[in-house]
């Protein structure tokens, strides 16, 4: 099986900046303190809930359940007010709406894996309108850990797809940590990101990088050339 697994925030959704202002204005409006950083590459994990144990931790000395699920629920509540009084913050990268369907036209398998919460996961997917219905997912909910995510994404793409074994894995991200995890486990990994963005993926390892999801053509040679090498081997 050739699996290509996309990431959600600044890859497939454009939330990025809006999932970062939740998440630290939740820890703010809980913990109260202020001028967390929103620079995800500076925390041990760079998932949800690993964001948000390291920072309780740090206040509290311990990641205190009760805590850790208050933030979470004043998440959401940010997040839902946020797409309440600016709809047209959550939008699609451009080419994520048809994304699926063209790796599926090209007999390429596909799955989701990130570092946000299930519910906040589906619920990004589902006002930017990213169809993800018969797509195996993982999420935070699953592992603290980006590459246990990973890891859960293909156990799930292999099951819901019937094979035994995976031929190769195209990762594709936007984010420093999303470069350390592929190349953890051994992915094959593409970038999406402009500007500066691009130039932390290229300096965090990734040797390509495209600014949204629109060159499709791009995408399939790599997943094509991530099965090619595998077989070589």
């Amino acid at each position: 099986m050739e699996l290509v697994i996309l990431d959600i925030d600044g890859t497939l959704a454009d939330t990025a900046r809006i999932d970062a202002h939740a998440l630290t204005g939740a820890l703010s409006d809980v913990l109260g303190i202020d001028g967390l950083s929103d620079d995800w590459s500076t925390y041990t994990s760079s998932t949800d809930p690993g964001i948000v144990a390291e920072v309780v931790r740090r206040v509290h000395g311990t990641a205190d359940p009760d805590v850790l699920a208050a933030v979470e629920r004043r998440f959401y509540e940010r997040l839902e007010d946020a797409y309440v009084h600016d709809t047209a913050s959550f939008v699609p990268i451009a080419g994520a709406t048809t994304i699926f369907r063209s790796l599926r036209d090209a007999d390429l398998h596909c799955a989701i894996a990130t570092g946000s919460w299930h519910d906040s996961a589906l619920f990004k997917l589902r006002v930017t309108g990213i169809d993800r219905e018969g797509l195996p997912m993982a999420t935070a909910d699953d592992a603290d850990d980006r590459t246990a995510i990973l890891s859960v994404a293909v156990s799930r793409a292999l099951s819901l797809y019937g094979k035994s074994t995976v031929q190769s894995v195209l990762y594709i991200g936007d984010g420093p940590w999303d470069v350390e995890a592929a190349r953890t486990l051994g992915f094959d990994f593409l970038g999406i990101g402009t500007g500066q963005q691009a130039e932390i993926l290229t300096a965090a390892g990734a040797t390509s990088v495209l600014p949204d999801l629109r060159d499709v053509s791009t995408i399939i040679r790599h997943a094509r050339q991530t099965a090619s090498r595998s077989s070589n081997v």
